[in-house]
C-alpha cells in the first residue's frame, strides 16, 4: 500500500462500508450510550463527530498503519496450543501474548522490502458496497 501511489477508491470504500455500519448499528440501552459518550468526549473529536467519530475511517487512517501499533488475532478451530484463560460468557478458551520478536523483525522486514509476493496485493473494487443505503417502502395490505 505504501509503495503505489494512494488509492483513492481504497479509502472511500473503506468509508464508505464503516458509513453503513454506523447507520444501521443496533441500538444499544441507554445507559451503554451515555457510558460510551462519556470515555469518547475524552478524546479530540470534533464535536460534530461524538457519535459518527469512533466508528467511521477518515482519510488520515493510513497514517496510523505501523509496525509499533498492532494487535493480531489468530482464530481458529482447533489450534495447537494451550489455553490460558477463559471468555466469561460462552467459554471459549483463549491466549494473550506479547508477539514474538523474531515474528516481529520477520515483518519488519518484508515491511521495509521492496519485493512482495504476488499473493500480496490490493483487492479488487468491491461492487456490492451500498451507495444508496435508503430503505424503499412498499405497502402491503
Amino acid at each position: 500500500m505504501r509503495d503505489q501511489p494512494s488509492q483513492e477508491w481504497v479509502v472511500k470504500e473503506q468509508m464508505q462500508i464503516s458509513q453503513v455500519k454506523f447507520r444501521f448499528k443496533e441500538k444499544s440501552p441507554p445507559s451503554q450510550t451515555t457510558s460510551d459518550l462519556a470515555g469518547i468526549m475524552q478524546e479530540l473529536y470534533d464535536h460534530r463527530m461524538l457519535l459518527s467519530g469512533p466508528a467511521t475511517i477518515k482519510n488520515e487512517a493510513m497514517s496510523y498503519l505501523r509496525l509499533d501499533n498492532f494487535r493480531m488475532t489468530i482464530v481458529s478451530q482447533d489450534f495447537p496450543d494451550s489455553w490460558n484463560q477463559k471468555e466469561k460468557w460462552y467459554g471459549t478458551e483463549y491466549k494473550v501474548e506479547k508477539i514474538p520478536e523474531d515474528f516481529l523483525a520477520g515483518m519488519r522486514e518484508a515491511f521495509e522490502s521492496k519485493s512482495r509476493p504476488a499473493e500480496l496485493h490490493l483487492s479488487h473494487k468491491n461492487e456490492f458496497i451500498p451507495t444508496r443505503p435508503e430503505v424503499e417502502k412498499k405497502d402491503i395490505e
